[in-house]
Parts: structure tokens; sequence; C-alpha cells
């Protein structure tokens, strides 16, 4: 089984103020063709622990959930116009359907020979981020997850 380690940072935003915090990101690969993932998160003194989850979008709407009252990640993967690829799960990556996106912007963005200037890495935060709610029109699992 093939395993990654690496770190990210991540933005945390909690009673007005923003802050960034390294994450310890673990992927393992499963027996069955897929993976698991594992987060460490160290913020406020705390140390808090995400494991063997079978996707990103659920290691981080269970890590959110961990959280503290009021800190909340601001990240793609909790962004309103995160989009998760339609043909399959891309790991840790989705794709931004910004405000403004010219329908041909939309469609292009899951092209095969697209993909890597349009993908984006669920721990990171592009200028346009908004906190994702229900009035978003998204294919993410973030939110339905976070509401488990």
């Amino acid at each position: 089984m093939n395993k990654k380690r690496y770190n990210k940072n991540l933005k945390l935003v909690g009673f007005e103020a923003e802050s960034e915090a390294r994450v310890l990101v673990e992927e393992k690969d499963t027996d069955d063709g897929g993976y698991e993932v594992t987060l460490k998160l160290e913020y406020g003194g705390e140390v808090y622990f995400v494991n063997g989850v079978l996707s990103y979008a659920a290691a981080l709407a269970d890590l959110q959930r961990s959280l503290p009252e009021g800190v909340m990640i601001k990240s793609c993967m909790s962004c309103g116009y995160a989009q998760q690829c339609v043909f399959g799960d891309e790991r840790d990556k989705v794709y931004c359907s910004y405000p403004g996106m010219k329908p041909e912007e939309l469609i292009s963005m899951f092209d095969n020979a697209d993909y890597e200037r349009s993908a984006k890495c669920a721990f990171d935060c592009c200028p346009n981020f908004e906190f994702a709610e229900e009035r978003h029109q998204n294919y993410n699992d973030f939110l339905p997850l976070l509401k488990k």
C-alpha cells in the first residue's frame, strides 16, 4: 500500500480574526483501490485528529466539527464555489466555479486536458472564498457531511 505524508497550511477564522495553522496530512491507499485520510491539526494549544476517513471532504468536515465553536475552516473545500470532480474523487482537489464564470469555463473546468490548470487543493483558499451555505448550488460533499 502506498502512503503519503505532507504538511499543509490551513486558514482558520474565529472571533473576527483569521489565523493559519499547519495540518499534517497522511493519505494511505486501501486494498479496495480507495484511500484513507488522517489529519492532525495543532490550534490554540490543542491537537485535533481525524483518523482513517474515506475522503478529503469527510476529513475536513470531521475536523471542522471537532474545532471549538466559532472557529471555521476557510479553505477551497469549505467554499460555496468549490466543485468536486463529477467523474470521480480527485482526492484533495476541487474546482472553483467563482462568481461570474462563463458557461464555457464551467464546462471546460472538468475537461481532463484542463484539469491541472483548474484544480485547486482542498486546503488552499482564494480571494473568491465564501463559506458554503445552502444557497450555493455546487457539487461538493463538505456541507452535507458537516451536518451529519
